[in-house]
């Protein structure tokens, strides 16, 4: 039961999410978020049977306050979940490989501005104390590429995929969107994908190791295999955005990415016209993209590949 209103089922929260095996008892943990309240927790599988006891009784039934307040649970306050794969992707009927990292991602909110942060998931007491209290409530997320901790200023949607069996290297992509009113009502999206393994070179290419990674700049200074993904004409009367990983779709060892795209033409609303657009990119194809407007700048316009 939430915290907030102890006569409302859990179902109520917005996000509920298995995660990786942070606390090493072998079992799987749990993730899930209030948006509203901008809080996300996370409860270790070790502490529910505390939990559960915290109230007298062995009943099943856990109030979210016992349970972060276990020995291996959070509360992050001031944070949401934004992007569609915050840990990555694992099906339900597989174990998640506690043997490699297991990252986590989710945005700070801070007034209008949004800061995005990934960070591996076995941190989070570090996390915890960078307030200067152990009290189970995460204000503060340290970015430091020592933990393999790190922020993403104004790009709060970050995502994170399998692990490329070719290269045993983790992607992972951000994006933001941009909200227009006139003269048509659209959004814009910039997205960039990256791989995990390169944010420490990232970090450092503004001069600084602070853990705190400039995307934009990391494409300007065309740093090997990141790249921006536009949509072009897509882009013209886009309503609806989603991306995620497929997992290699063309078994070349990457991973892939499938974007969803929801246009909606005319401005009389009795004669709107819908379409939605899915395009699966394969990662084996995105430097012929980029060759498309011959300028080689790992910026590619996926909307090149058809001519309607």
């Amino acid at each position: 039961y939430p915290e907030y209103n102890a006569t409302s089922p859990i179902a109520n929260a917005n996000t509920l999410l298995r995660m990786s095996d942070y606390d090493k008892d072998g079992t799987n943990d749990l993730a899930f978020a209030f948006q509203q309240r901008e809080i996300v927790y996370f409860i270790a599988s070790s502490d529910l049977a505390n939990a559960d006891l915290a109230d007298g009784e062995t009943d099943g039934h856990i109030n979210i306050r016992d349970a972060y307040d276990q020995a291996n649970s959070y509360k992050a306050e001031g944070f949401r979940l934004l992007a569609a794969n915050p840990i990555g992707q694992t099906p339900l009927d597989e174990d998640i490989d506690t043997s490699r990292k297991n990252y986590f991602t989710m945005a700070h909110v801070g007034g209008t501005a949004l800061t995005g942060y990934l960070f591996d998931s076995e941190t989070l007491g570090i996390h915890d104390a960078e307030d200067g209290t152990t009290d189970s409530i995460i204000t503060t997320i340290r970015t430091d590429s020592d933990i393999e901790s790190w922020a993403f200023p104004n790009w709060p949607n970050t995502a994170v995929c399998e692990r490329d069996s070719a290269t045993g290297q983790t992607r992972a992509f951000s994006f933001t969107l941009t909200q227009y009113f006139f003269p048509t009502p659209r959004i814009e999206v910039r997205l960039i994908g990256f791989n995990v393994a390169d944010l420490a070179d990232l970090d450092s290419l503004d001069g600084t190791s602070d853990g705190v990674v400039d995307l934009p700049n990391a494409l300007d200074e065309g740093y090997p295999d990141v790249w921006e993904i536009q949509l072009g004409e897509f882009g013209e009367f886009l309503r609806g955005f989603l991306v995620d990983c497929t997992g290699d779709m063309d078994q070349d060892g990457y991973t892939d990415f499938i974007l969803s795209l929801v246009e909606l033409r005319g401005t009389n609303p009795q004669e709107l016209q819908g379409r939605t657009n899915v395009v699966f990119l394969m990662h084996s194809d995105l430097q012929l993209l980029d060759d498309l407007d011959r300028m080689k700048d790992n910026r590619l316009d996926v909307s090149r590949l058809w001519d309607d």
